[in-house]
């Protein structure tokens, strides 16, 4: 009968044991989750300067590829006007010369014709 309740109590024992365990792995596991949780919250609070940081350089670099852009359009559109420009020059100056030539040959022909009359 004694080993009887020696036995009972060694049970009892285990169980109050298993019970015990079990309620510091549960409370062991919820400090690791709990654990778990403020290292993500940690490093979402340094992702999100760094996602920010990200985005204002991908900014930039689209900003400055756009002026980029602009300035190619710019020097272009400068390099078609310097040659409209040249072209317009080239073009007065040789009507210029036309004129020039023309002129020179009216006076030509009209020297000749005073001289015909001085002449006759």
């Amino acid at each position: 009968k004694k080993a009887e309740i020696d036995a009972e109590e060694i049970r009892r024992e285990m169980a109050r044991v298993d019970a015990e365990r079990t309620t510091q792995l549960r409370v062991a596991q919820q400090e690791i989750e709990a654990e778990k949780l403020r290292r993500l919250q940690k490093l979402q609070k340094l992702a999100a300067p760094a996602e920010e940081v990200a985005s204002a350089i991908a900014a930039r670099d689209a900003a400055e590829k756009e002026l980029a852009r602009v300035e190619r359009n710019m020097m272009n559109r400068k390099k078609q006007l310097a040659e409209n420009a040249q072209k317009r020059l080239d073009e007065l100056e040789c009507r210029q010369r036309l004129s020039e030539q023309e002129l020179t040959k009216l006076e030509q022909d009209t020297n000749r014709d005073l001289q015909r009359l001085a002449n006759d």
